[in-house]
């Protein structure tokens, strides 16, 4: 099965590689994202909203789930540079919708 995320906020949709979490897909793009740790997941700066069934994405890794607890996230609200997932994806990236609109 092919991967992909598209960036719901951009209508941008790229084809992912399954070896990389969202974050390193999205920056492989050159896709702005912002990312201040370089994907450790503590600065929680690359969190994106995730659009598609929740059901199919991989639970929290032991890293995110801290973040998340300790940022009250929304359900769907997940660290980009932890989240792998399968198939296809739809994301919104939070500060990408101020550069569509620019």
């Amino acid at each position: 099965m092919s991967k992909s995320i598209k960036i719901v906020n951009t209508e941008i949709e790229i084809a992912a590689d399954e070896q990389l979490s969202v974050l390193e897909n999205l920056k492989a793009n050159k896709i702005p994202i912002n990312n201040s740790c370089e994907g450790m997941g503590t600065c929680t700066t690359c969190r994106v909203f995730v659009h598609s069934d929740l059901s199919l994405l991989k639970g929290p890794n032991e890293v995110e789930a801290e973040a998340i607890a300790g940022r009250n996230f929304a359900q769907n609200e997940r660290l980009s540079c932890q989240l792998e997932f399968e198939g296809s994806l739809e994301i919104e990236i939070p500060s990408t919708k101020l550069l569509a609109d620019t």
